[in-house]
């Protein structure tokens, strides 16, 4: 952030060199061509910094988007955590707790053993199951 508001001062600090060359050159201090040299120097500077900034600025939203991702998972994870606690007084709890994490299971038999079968989907094809199956 700190580093954000140094090249903004500088921004600031070459606009202002900018005008300055201007004023020479209008009021007949500054000859054209070194007007043309100073000018074109100072813009060249002004083009880094405005893309080193937007730069810096585009890393902040990053670290923003990431911050925002870490706190939605620690919710999640503390949300999971409840729901795994309440999973080991019920059954039903365990399934929901499976559905929440995309795990669906199957149980078979034949005639000498059972057989549990699972597979990982989008808990979303869960809640359209179960929202199908409710009308």
């Amino acid at each position: 952030m700190k580093r954000l508001e140094q090249k903004q001062k500088q921004l600031t600090q070459t606009e202002r060199k900018l005008d300055m060359v201007l004023q020479e050159y209008l009021d007949a201090e500054l000859p054209q061509d070194r007007y043309r040299k100073q000018k074109s120097i100072l813009e060249a500077n002004m083009v880094q910094y405005k893309e080193e900034a937007a730069a810096m600025i585009a890393k902040l939203e990053q670290g923003s988007a990431l911050d925002e991702r870490l706190q939605t998972l620690g919710e999640y994870v503390a949300t999971e955590t409840h729901a795994l606690d309440a999973a080991d007084k019920s059954d039903v709890a365990k399934r929901g707790f499976l559905r929440s994490l995309g795990v669906g299971a199957g149980m078979s038999r034949d005639n000498a053993k059972k057989y549990v079968d699972w597979a990982i989907f989008s808990p979303s094809v869960f809640n359209y199951t179960a929202s199908a199956s409710k009308q």
